[in-house]
């Protein structure tokens, strides 16, 4: 969500636009933190498994649909691999 305000500018006759993109904190409802690929899972063995289920996983449709399905099969099963492999490493 966006909102535009109109600003008072008193010395012309035009008045400057202040674009706010989120201005009832919109953003703190997206709880989940965008998926990011750590290369450190690449020297575990079942990172490799893991990836390799999520594209054999069968969908029809549009290459670009296909394609698309899968990332979203591929992101969520190595969420879910990593969890208990790595928990929060930024933590440890």
């Amino acid at each position: 969500m966006g909102r535009v305000e109109l600003l008072h500018c008193f010395t012309s006759d035009h008045r400057p636009l202040l674009p706010t993109l989120d201005p009832n904190g919109e953003s703190k409802k997206w709880k989940c933190k965008p998926f990011r690929f750590e290369a450190m899972w690449t020297a575990d063995s079942g990172c490799r498994n893991t990836v390799a289920r999520a594209w054999a996983t069968h969908v029809d449709g549009t290459p670009m649909h296909i394609a698309a399905m899968k990332l979203k099969s591929y992101k969520k099963k190595l969420k879910k691999w990593s969890r208990p492999h790595f928990s929060n490493v930024k933590k440890q």
